[in-house]
Protein backbone atom coordinates (compact mmCIF):
# COMPACT_ATOMS: atom_id res chain seq x y z
CA UNK A 1 0.00 0.00 0.00
CA UNK A 2 1.16 3.51 -0.77
CA UNK A 3 2.50 5.21 2.36
CA UNK A 4 1.67 8.70 3.57
CA UNK A 5 5.24 9.72 2.67
CA UNK A 6 4.74 8.54 -0.91
CA UNK A 7 1.52 10.56 -1.16
CA UNK A 8 3.47 13.57 0.13
CA UNK A 9 6.01 12.97 -2.65
CA UNK A 10 3.42 12.60 -5.42
CA UNK A 11 0.22 14.50 -4.52
CA UNK A 12 1.31 17.95 -5.70
CA UNK A 13 1.01 18.22 -9.49
CA UNK A 14 3.25 21.27 -9.70
CA UNK A 15 6.88 22.33 -9.84
CA UNK A 16 8.33 21.67 -6.38
CA UNK A 17 11.32 22.80 -4.32
CA UNK A 18 12.17 20.83 -1.19
CA UNK A 19 14.09 21.43 2.03
CA UNK A 20 14.46 19.92 5.52
CA UNK A 21 14.48 20.98 9.16
CA UNK A 22 15.79 19.05 12.12
CA UNK A 23 13.45 19.43 15.09
CA UNK A 24 14.53 18.38 18.59
CA UNK A 25 12.54 17.84 21.76
CA UNK A 26 13.10 20.01 24.83
CA UNK A 27 15.94 17.94 26.29
CA UNK A 28 17.64 17.73 22.89
CA UNK A 29 17.96 13.95 23.05
CA UNK A 30 15.48 13.09 20.31
CA UNK A 31 15.02 14.70 16.93
CA UNK A 32 13.11 14.21 13.70
CA UNK A 33 13.64 15.44 10.15
CA UNK A 34 10.69 17.44 8.85
CA UNK A 35 10.49 17.83 5.08
CA UNK A 36 9.09 21.00 3.57
CA UNK A 37 8.05 21.42 -0.03
CA UNK A 38 7.04 24.61 -1.83
CA UNK A 39 4.78 23.87 -4.81
CA UNK A 40 4.54 26.40 -7.65
CA UNK A 41 1.35 26.39 -9.74
CA UNK A 42 2.55 27.96 -12.97
CA UNK A 43 -0.75 28.94 -14.62
CA UNK A 44 -2.00 30.88 -11.59
CA UNK A 45 1.28 32.26 -10.18
CA UNK A 46 0.59 30.87 -6.71
CA UNK A 47 2.62 28.79 -4.31
CA UNK A 48 1.86 26.78 -1.18
CA UNK A 49 3.51 24.55 1.42
CA UNK A 50 3.38 20.80 1.99
CA UNK A 51 5.04 19.52 5.18
CA UNK A 52 5.87 15.91 6.06
CA UNK A 53 6.22 14.88 9.71
CA UNK A 54 7.55 11.36 10.45
CA UNK A 55 5.95 8.94 12.90
CA UNK A 56 7.95 10.17 15.91
CA UNK A 57 6.64 13.73 15.59
CA UNK A 58 4.50 15.42 18.24
CA UNK A 59 1.89 18.15 17.93
CA UNK A 60 4.43 20.54 19.46
CA UNK A 61 6.81 19.83 16.57
CA UNK A 62 4.08 20.82 14.13
CA UNK A 63 3.34 24.01 16.07
CA UNK A 64 7.02 24.92 16.08
CA UNK A 65 7.41 24.51 12.32
CA UNK A 66 4.28 26.57 11.67
CA UNK A 67 5.81 29.42 13.71
CA UNK A 68 8.94 29.70 11.55
CA UNK A 69 9.49 32.78 9.39
CA UNK A 70 10.33 30.52 6.46
CA UNK A 71 6.80 29.15 6.61
CA UNK A 72 4.99 32.49 6.93
CA UNK A 73 7.05 33.93 4.06
CA UNK A 74 6.90 30.72 2.01
CA UNK A 75 10.57 31.11 1.30
CA UNK A 76 13.98 29.78 2.28
CA UNK A 77 17.53 30.55 1.23
CA UNK A 78 17.64 27.64 -1.20
CA UNK A 79 14.31 28.40 -2.85
CA UNK A 80 14.17 28.34 -6.64
CA UNK A 81 15.23 31.70 -8.09
CA UNK A 82 14.78 31.64 -11.82
CA UNK A 83 12.49 32.48 -14.70
CA UNK A 84 10.76 29.86 -16.83
CA UNK A 85 8.46 29.83 -19.86
CA UNK A 86 6.50 27.35 -21.96
CA UNK A 87 8.02 26.36 -25.30
CA UNK A 88 4.87 27.50 -27.15
CA UNK A 89 4.43 30.85 -25.37
CA UNK A 90 6.46 34.08 -25.11
CA UNK A 91 5.26 34.61 -21.52
CA UNK A 92 7.79 34.18 -18.72
CA UNK A 93 7.26 33.41 -15.05
CA UNK A 94 9.59 34.43 -12.23
CA UNK A 95 9.31 32.32 -9.09
CA UNK A 96 10.00 35.32 -6.84
CA UNK A 97 6.71 36.84 -8.05
CA UNK A 98 4.55 33.87 -7.05
CA UNK A 99 1.93 34.63 -4.38
CA UNK A 100 1.73 32.51 -1.22
CA UNK A 101 -1.91 31.47 -0.74
CA UNK A 102 -1.45 30.68 2.99
CA UNK A 103 -2.44 27.12 2.11
CA UNK A 104 -0.50 24.42 3.97
CA UNK A 105 -0.86 20.65 3.64
CA UNK A 106 0.44 18.72 6.63
CA UNK A 107 1.26 15.04 6.09
CA UNK A 108 1.96 13.06 9.25
CA UNK A 109 2.74 9.37 9.60
CA UNK A 110 0.26 8.88 12.44
CA UNK A 111 -3.45 8.30 12.95
CA UNK A 112 -4.58 11.49 14.67
CA UNK A 113 -7.68 12.10 16.74
CA UNK A 114 -10.22 14.73 15.72
CA UNK A 115 -9.10 16.77 18.74
CA UNK A 116 -5.47 16.70 17.59
CA UNK A 117 -6.41 17.80 14.08
CA UNK A 118 -8.57 20.60 15.50
CA UNK A 119 -5.66 21.70 17.70
CA UNK A 120 -3.29 21.88 14.71
CA UNK A 121 -5.77 23.83 12.59
CA UNK A 122 -6.60 26.23 15.43
CA UNK A 123 -2.89 26.94 15.96
CA UNK A 124 -2.29 27.47 12.24
CA UNK A 125 -5.07 30.07 12.09
CA UNK A 126 -3.07 32.19 14.52
CA UNK A 127 -0.66 32.78 11.61
CA UNK A 128 -3.41 33.20 9.00
CA UNK A 129 -2.86 29.76 7.47
CA UNK A 130 -5.50 27.49 5.99
CA UNK A 131 -4.19 24.06 6.95
CA UNK A 132 -5.34 20.66 5.74
CA UNK A 133 -4.08 17.71 7.80
CA UNK A 134 -3.48 14.43 6.00
CA UNK A 135 -2.75 11.58 8.40
CA UNK A 136 -2.83 7.81 7.99
CA UNK A 137 -6.63 7.84 7.75
CA UNK A 138 -6.29 10.02 4.65
CA UNK A 139 -3.97 7.65 2.85
CA UNK A 140 -6.01 4.57 3.82
CA UNK A 141 -9.18 6.11 2.40
CA UNK A 142 -7.43 7.45 -0.69
CA UNK A 143 -5.89 4.05 -1.43
CA UNK A 144 -9.37 2.47 -1.41
CA UNK A 145 -10.54 4.85 -4.13
CA UNK A 146 -7.62 4.36 -6.49
CA UNK A 147 -8.29 1.92 -9.32
CA UNK A 148 -4.95 0.73 -10.71
CA UNK A 149 -4.36 1.55 -14.36
CA UNK A 150 -1.62 -1.07 -14.59
CA UNK A 151 -0.46 -4.18 -12.77
CA UNK A 152 3.31 -4.47 -12.29
CA UNK A 153 4.54 -8.06 -12.49
CA UNK A 154 8.15 -8.38 -11.39
CA UNK A 155 10.68 -10.38 -9.45
CA UNK A 156 11.19 -9.12 -5.90
CA UNK A 157 14.96 -8.98 -6.44
CA UNK A 158 14.41 -6.10 -8.89
CA UNK A 159 12.57 -3.85 -6.42
CA UNK A 160 15.51 -1.87 -5.09
CA UNK A 161 17.23 -0.96 -8.34
CA UNK A 162 14.17 -0.48 -10.55
CA UNK A 163 10.60 -1.39 -9.70
CA UNK A 164 9.99 0.69 -6.58
CA UNK A 165 11.22 3.89 -8.25
CA UNK A 166 9.22 3.13 -11.39
CA UNK A 167 6.02 2.64 -9.36
CA UNK A 168 6.70 5.89 -7.49
CA UNK A 169 7.27 7.81 -10.75
CA UNK A 170 4.05 6.44 -12.25
CA UNK A 171 2.14 7.58 -9.16
CA UNK A 172 3.79 10.99 -9.42
CA UNK A 173 2.42 11.24 -12.96
CA UNK A 174 -1.11 10.40 -11.71
CA UNK A 175 -0.97 6.80 -12.89
CA UNK A 176 -1.95 4.51 -9.97
CA UNK A 177 -0.58 0.99 -10.31
CA UNK A 178 -1.05 -2.37 -8.62
CA UNK A 179 2.31 -2.86 -6.94
CA UNK A 180 2.58 -5.25 -4.00
CA UNK A 181 4.34 -2.84 -1.61
CA UNK A 182 1.63 -0.22 -2.24
CA UNK A 183 -1.44 -2.40 -2.68
CA UNK A 184 -1.23 -5.40 -0.36
CA UNK A 185 -2.35 -5.03 3.25
CA UNK A 186 -1.76 -7.29 6.22
CA UNK A 187 -4.08 -10.29 6.12
CA UNK A 188 -4.78 -10.10 2.37
CA UNK A 189 -5.02 -13.37 0.47
CA UNK A 190 -2.01 -13.05 -1.84
CA UNK A 191 -3.31 -15.16 -4.73
CA UNK A 192 -6.77 -13.56 -4.70
CA UNK A 193 -5.31 -10.04 -4.51
CA UNK A 194 -2.95 -10.67 -7.42
CA UNK A 195 -5.65 -12.20 -9.61
CA UNK A 196 -8.02 -9.32 -8.81
CA UNK A 197 -5.30 -6.82 -9.70
CA UNK A 198 -4.57 -8.53 -13.00
CA UNK A 199 -8.27 -8.68 -13.94
CA UNK A 200 -9.04 -5.05 -13.05
CA UNK A 201 -5.99 -3.24 -14.45
CA UNK A 202 -6.13 -1.77 -17.95
CA UNK A 203 -2.62 -3.00 -18.70
CA UNK A 204 -0.13 -5.43 -17.20
CA UNK A 205 3.51 -4.38 -17.05
CA UNK A 206 6.03 -7.24 -17.22
CA UNK A 207 9.49 -6.39 -15.91
CA UNK A 208 11.42 -8.91 -18.02
CA UNK A 209 14.72 -9.23 -16.19
CA UNK A 210 17.03 -12.23 -15.75
CA UNK A 211 15.54 -12.60 -12.27
CA UNK A 212 12.00 -12.63 -13.66
CA UNK A 213 12.81 -15.15 -16.38
CA UNK A 214 14.31 -17.64 -13.92
CA UNK A 215 11.50 -17.23 -11.37
CA UNK A 216 9.39 -20.38 -11.62
CA UNK A 217 7.03 -19.41 -8.80
CA UNK A 218 5.08 -16.17 -8.44
CA UNK A 219 6.47 -14.41 -11.51
CA UNK A 220 5.70 -17.39 -13.73
CA UNK A 221 2.23 -17.74 -12.23
CA UNK A 222 1.48 -14.05 -12.80
CA UNK A 223 2.68 -14.25 -16.40
CA UNK A 224 0.46 -17.25 -17.09
CA UNK A 225 -2.56 -15.52 -15.53
CA UNK A 226 -1.94 -12.39 -17.62
CA UNK A 227 -1.52 -14.51 -20.75
CA UNK A 228 -4.83 -16.30 -20.05
CA UNK A 229 -6.56 -12.93 -19.69
CA UNK A 230 -5.27 -11.85 -23.10
CA UNK A 231 -6.62 -15.01 -24.72
CA UNK A 232 -9.95 -15.10 -22.88
CA UNK A 233 -10.74 -11.40 -23.16
CA UNK A 234 -9.13 -11.01 -26.59
CA UNK A 235 -7.28 -7.97 -25.25
CA UNK A 236 -3.75 -6.71 -25.79
CA UNK A 237 -2.85 -5.98 -22.17
CA UNK A 238 0.87 -6.77 -21.85
CA UNK A 239 3.47 -3.98 -21.79
CA UNK A 240 6.87 -5.74 -21.83
CA UNK A 241 9.76 -3.91 -20.16
CA UNK A 242 13.16 -5.32 -21.11
CA UNK A 243 15.72 -5.06 -18.32
CA UNK A 244 19.18 -6.48 -19.12
CA UNK A 245 17.81 -9.27 -21.32
CA UNK A 246 18.31 -10.22 -24.98
CA UNK A 247 15.96 -11.40 -27.73
CA UNK A 248 17.28 -14.93 -27.24
CA UNK A 249 16.42 -14.75 -23.53
CA UNK A 250 12.87 -13.65 -24.28
CA UNK A 251 12.46 -16.25 -27.04
CA UNK A 252 13.48 -19.04 -24.68
CA UNK A 253 11.00 -17.81 -22.08
CA UNK A 254 8.03 -17.12 -24.37
CA UNK A 255 8.34 -16.57 -28.15
CA UNK A 256 5.00 -14.74 -28.17
CA UNK A 257 6.54 -11.86 -26.22
CA UNK A 258 8.79 -11.05 -29.19
CA UNK A 259 5.69 -10.10 -31.18
CA UNK A 260 4.94 -7.26 -28.77
CA UNK A 261 6.59 -3.86 -28.92
CA UNK A 262 8.54 -3.58 -25.70
CA UNK A 263 10.18 -0.76 -23.78
CA UNK A 264 13.64 -0.84 -22.27
CA UNK A 265 14.91 0.39 -18.92
CA UNK A 266 17.96 1.87 -20.63
CA UNK A 267 15.91 5.01 -21.38
CA UNK A 268 15.76 5.83 -17.65
CA UNK A 269 12.95 5.74 -15.09
CA UNK A 270 11.34 9.09 -15.94
CA UNK A 271 11.20 8.52 -19.69
CA UNK A 272 10.12 4.90 -19.19
CA UNK A 273 7.20 5.99 -17.01
CA UNK A 274 6.06 8.49 -19.66
CA UNK A 275 6.20 5.81 -22.37
CA UNK A 276 4.20 3.40 -20.18
CA UNK A 277 1.50 6.02 -19.60
CA UNK A 278 1.34 6.70 -23.32
CA UNK A 279 0.84 2.97 -23.96
CA UNK A 280 -1.90 2.80 -21.30
CA UNK A 281 -3.74 5.79 -22.76
CA UNK A 282 -3.84 4.21 -26.22
CA UNK A 283 -6.28 1.53 -25.06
Amino acid sequence: MTTIREYFDTDAKALNAQSEWEVKNQDGLNSVIVIGKISYVIDTNIKYWSLFFPQESTIDYIKYILSLNDISQCHWDGEISQTISYVDSPEEYSFKDFHFTKQIYIYIDQLLTKEQIDEIQKHSRLFGFNTIVRDNYYFQEKAKKEIPLAFISHDSRDKDDLVRELAKELYRLACPVWYDEYTLKGGDNLRESIEKGIKEAKKCILILSPNFLENEKWAKSEFETIFVREIYKKEDVIIPIWHNVSEDDIYEYSPKLLSKVGLTTSMGIKELAKEIIEAINKC
